[in-house]
Parts: structure tokens; sequence; C-alpha cells
């Protein structure tokens, strides 16, 4: 007598759909996509920054540049977070694409987007709750911890190209901020590439501090993850990255606790930043951003 468990079929079907996925490209001729997994599969490090903002401590976010209205995503706003265009789109944008659409594609449907005066889509991003933890683990593969009840995660987030730089990710998230509080959560969570430095400011300025690193390894397509806490009063890993609640001291013992974290799996780190041993995931979703 012969059974399977509801983990070893959710496990396969992830294979069947990264296999579907695999084969579709090949048919199409876009080997790239195949290869860099493979090369991520075979042998890759990488490490996000796990940040928190407690929902208790109120903070004054600057209006953006251009005004926006904050609402749940339709489906006539897809196009433009995830169709690809090769003449206006580099290789980066078009990850950042592919990984929205698979997103977008999921059963967690607790995404916002933000629009200009005129109607046009400019920023989405996701406000995800305890009561999706399932979903998440199954669509994410165990890559964030899950949420405890006085949780919120955000995820996805996306800046359409053309409106970088105008101040709407720290408005965004401040208004989904509220959103959780008034749902009952005490803290909200955002995972971050390391290397990221521009969502890592945008997070900083929505008033996140770090409180953990998520370290992926990938050994003969076997993955191991850990979640480390970083001490509280941890810095940024970038110029200026205190903050107002980060003490300026904390930045040196940062890079040693790290440093002493990785250097089992690296030979060190020559900067603040612990980034990757490879090229950066591409089949992550663009938080990390």
């Amino acid at each position: 007598m012969s059974f399977e468990t509801a983990a070893g079929r959710s496990s396969r079907s992830r294979l069947h759909r990264r296999a579907d996925k695999a084969f579709g490209l090949v048919r199409a001729g876009e080997w790239r996509p195949v290869l860099n997994a493979l090369r991520k599969w075979l042998y890759s490090d990488s490490c996000s920054y796990g940040l928190c903002r407690d929902l208790t401590v109120p903070i004054d976010v600057p209006e953006p540049a251009i005004s926006v209205t904050i609402r749940p995503i339709k489906r006539y706003d897809l196009p433009a977070f995830t169709e690809i265009d090769p003449g206006r789109h580099d290789r980066l944008s078009a990850r950042h694409r592919a990984a929205s659409a698979r997103l977008l594609a999921s059963d967690i449907e607790t995404c916002y987007v933000a629009v200009t005066e005129e109607g046009t889509p400019c920023y989405m991003q996701y406000l995800i709750l305890p009561s999706e933890n399932d979903k998440v683990q199954a669509f994410f593969e165990g890559i964030f911890p899950r949420l405890a009840e006085d949780q919120a995660l955000l995820e996805g987030a996306f800046t359409l190209e053309e409106y970088r730089g105008r101040g709407i990710m720290p408005f965004v998230m401040e208004d989904l901020a509220e959103k959780a509080r008034n749902e009952g959560a005490r803290r909200l969570i955002t995972f971050v590439f390391s290397g990221n430095v521009p969502a890592l400011k945008g997070c900083q300025r929505s008033g996140f501090v770090p409180y953990m690193l998520v370290n992926q390894r990938c050994r003969l397509f076997k993955r191991r993850i850990t979640f480390t806490p970083l001490p509280e009063g941890t810095r940024y890993p970038f110029k200026d990255g205190g903050g107002p609640t980060a003490p300026s001291t904390a930045n040196g013992a940062f890079r040693r606790y790290v440093t002493g974290t990785l250097k089992r799996g690296r030979a060190g780190l020559s900067h603040p930043l612990p980034t990757r041993t490879r090229r950066p995931d591409s089949n992550r979703g663009p938080l990390h951003h």
C-alpha cells in the first residue's frame, strides 16, 4: 500500500510547473532564462534583508512628486506591469515584468496599484495578511517565514520605469501600512535583495529597519534557506543607512555580524553589502524590487 503526502504532491506540482515553463521557453527560443535557472539550482548563494516596521510608531512620509490614488488592482491594469517590449525594456526590466506576471497569476489576491490623475498605473504592491500564509508558502516555496498573527507582509513592489525617483514607493507603503493597522497588524515586514539599494532606501524612508537575514544556498538542485535574526538597532548597509531609529555605532558591529554569519559559505565581505556569489535570482519577485 502506498500513499503520497500533501507536501509530496505540492513538490511534484512545483516540478511540473517548472518543467512546463522551461519547455515553453525552449520552444520559444529563450534559452538564457533556462540556463540561468539551471545555474542557480546547481550552485548559487543569495542574501536578502528582512525589514520590519513597528506600526504603533507613527512616521511622516512626504507627498510624492505626482498625485496618485491607491486602489485594488484591476484586470485592465495588468498589461502595464507584465507586458515586455524588447525595444523599451532591458533585461532587468523584462525579468521584473516576468516575475510580476507570475505573482499576479497566483491565487494571492491582495494586490494594490497606484494610478496617476489620468488613471495610468505607475506602481503595484501586495499587502498580505496571516490568513494567506498557506498560499504564500506554496507560491514562494518557503523563502519567507510564516506570518505571526500580528504581522503583515509587503511583497511584489514594482515602480514602472518612467515613474521612478518621484517618491511613490514610500507614499504607497504608508497607505498599505494604515490598511494593515486597520486589520489588526502591529508589525509590517518585507524582504529585499541585499544588492537592491534603491528599494532598501525606499523602505528606510518608510520607517523599516533591518531585523533578519535570509540566506539561500543552492547546491546540485537542493536548496537550504536560513533565517538569522539581526541585533536590534542594526543599520542599513549603505552610507547614511542609520535612519532615525538606528544608533550610529551599529554599522561596524553589523559588518562583523554578517561576516561571521556568512563566512562558512563565502570567503568574507569586502564591503558592507552581503552580495551574491552568482547573478541575482531571476525567479524572484520584484521586491527583491
